[in-house]
């Protein structure tokens, strides 16, 4: 058999990634915000981005009722309009790594920050 189409790469993870989304919803993860998600052959990478801390609370969903188990690490990125600070929770499923991450304005809701660190 020849090398893979990118196509033919991406199917396993493009299965678990339909898999996730099928359980989030089925477990009531928030939908007023929903990752944008990027497919790299075995690699998923999930984005929730907001103006207040929305991506914060629906990444703790994520994390409680479908992943379940993540490595997290907490950064703080320098963007035009001002610091965010970014939780980005990393795991793998079927030997597919899915990193999710949020991101929020390093002033909003700190007391909220501290729940997910």
């Amino acid at each position: 058999m020849g090398q893979l189409t990118e196509l033919q790469d991406q199917a396993g993870a493009l299965s678990v990634l339909s898999d996730v989304v099928h359980r989030a919803a089925i477990a009531g993860v928030p939908q007023h915000i929903a990752p944008t998600w990027c497919v790299m052959g075995d690699r998923i990478t999930g984005r929730l981005r907001s103006a207040d801390d929305s991506a914060l609370h629906a990444l703790d969903a994520w994390l409680r009722l479908v992943l379940g188990v993540a490595r997290i690490e907490v950064t703080t990125d320098s963007t035009p309009s001002g610091p965010r600070r970014v939780w980005t929770m990393t795991t793998v499923i079927a030997d597919v790594s899915i990193d999710l991450s949020a991101s929020i304005p390093t002033g909003a809701a700190p007391r909220h920050q501290a729940v997910a660190a």
